[in-house]
């Protein structure tokens, strides 16, 4: 998700040639965990625009949020590290 090719790859080439005038969309990808307990994570980004390219939106920061923490955090972050 935050790789450079992301953007590229999914929201260029399959996103915006689906749906070519809905805009720039917000992202949510949902991550389920199967083992003793079922996990699940969703991670949400909004796009924003480009400060260096006016008319590029960028998906540079990213939040996840937990069935115990439905506000979400910035991911990745620093204190997650060893979470991720």
């Amino acid at each position: 998700m935050t790789s450079p090719s992301f953007k590229s790859e999914i929201i260029d080439e399959q996103y915006r040639r689906k749906y070519p005038s809905w805009g720039d969309p917000e992202l949510a990808v949902t991550v389920t965990l199967r083992g003793k307990d079922i996990s699940a994570y969703q991670f949400t980004c909004k796009p924003e625009k480009s400060e260096s390219d006016s008319g590029n939106v960028t998906y540079a920061q990213w939040y996840v949020q937990t069935p115990d923490d439905t506000v979400g955090k910035p991911y990745p972050d620093s204190g997650m590290e060893n979470e991720k």
